[in-house]
């Protein structure tokens, strides 16, 4: 379902900067629930810049990369995959200083994002915290 046809892809992850070892700059990955596939989704522009999300989907059988979308113009800071193709994130505008964070649904086949109204106003909100 996340495949497209006809096409091949060849990866060049996004640096991550802020360790001195280098390294993808990977945000979190995710098996889809039959199995088939892995959804990296990666930071593009590096931290501290207005920065987009890319979403690359691998084959677990082969190996091979299937599918990898346009650079997606939201910053990500907590994401849940729904099923197969979509994903439940917190979500601010790359260059939002204010730190507004949003709901949104992103449709990896589409490559679209919706967004709901403002939810936080502080990545800090979605901390994890034990009782």
């Amino acid at each position: 379902m996340l495949a497209v046809p006809g096409k091949e892809f060849i990866w060049t992850a996004s640096e991550l900067d802020s360790r001195t070892t280098g390294g993808a700059d990977i945000y979190s990955m995710y098996l889809t629930s039959d199995g088939s596939s892995v959804v990296i989704l990666e930071r593009i522009g590096g931290s501290g810049n207005p920065n987009g999300l890319g979403i690359i989907v691998l084959d677990t059988a082969s190996g091979k990369i299937i599918r990898a979308s346009k650079t997606l113009d939201i910053k990500l800071h907590f994401a849940v995959l729904c099923g197969v193709d979509k994903l439940i994130a917190a979500v601010s505008d790359p260059d939002d200083a204010d730190g507004k964070i949003r709901l949104a649904k992103i449709d990896i086949i589409n490559e679209s994002v919706e967004k709901s109204d403002i939810i936080a106003y502080s990545p800090c909100y979605f901390s994890v915290r034990e009782n």
